[in-house]
């Protein structure tokens, strides 16, 4: 999933590896001449914990907010 609104991109997957699957969300924010990036991933597995987790970061990268400079 992807959304951005002016200089904010986010982005969620999954990545399979050699070490397991992970499951990623990244946001980019670019304002005021600043980069500002929120990575977190978490373990992509079938098990109530990892849900937990997964929608715990959710919320996490949900409420990330970059205000502009004045």
């Amino acid at each position: 999933a992807a959304v951005s609104k002016a200089g904010m991109f986010r982005y969620e997957y999954v990545l399979d590896s050699t070490r397991g699957r992970k499951h990623i969300f990244n946001t980019v924010v670019i304002t005021g001449g600043q980069l500002y990036i929120l990575n977190a991933q978490c373990k992509d597995k079938d098990t109530d914990e990892s849900r937990a987790l997964a929608a715990d970061l959710q919320r996490t990268w949900d409420s990330f907010v970059v205000n502009d400079r004045d």
